[in-house]
């Protein structure tokens, strides 16, 4: 049986005791102005087996390694990097 109701099969995580989820909030691909740029970036954090849930906010301005770029970038641009190199890559 499944910790998550209406699941039908296991996360991955859940043997592990904690399935993570990655939150992107984007205007959409072909929007003018930055439409695959991440305004919004979380990260939940389910513990099944005490029904316990955590959300990290990660600051869209924040620099990181882009590998897309082999230099540092905003963390919201790497996904729409990747995207634009790599179609349906940009994980």
């Amino acid at each position: 049986a499944n910790s998550l109701p209406g699941v039908e099969k296991k996360l991955q995580g859940e043997e592990e005791g904690r399935i993570n989820i990655l939150l992107l909030g984007m205007r959409g691909e072909n929007v003018p102005g930055g439409g695959t740029l991440a305004d919004t970036i979380m990260v939940v954090s389910i513990k099944p087996e005490t029904n316990q849930v955590s959300f990290l906010s990660i600051p869209r301005d924040l620099y990181v390694d882009n590998p897309n770029l082999g230099a540092k970038s905003k963390i919201n641009a790497v996904y729409s990097y990747g995207q634009k190199n790599r179609k349906n890559n940009g994980r």
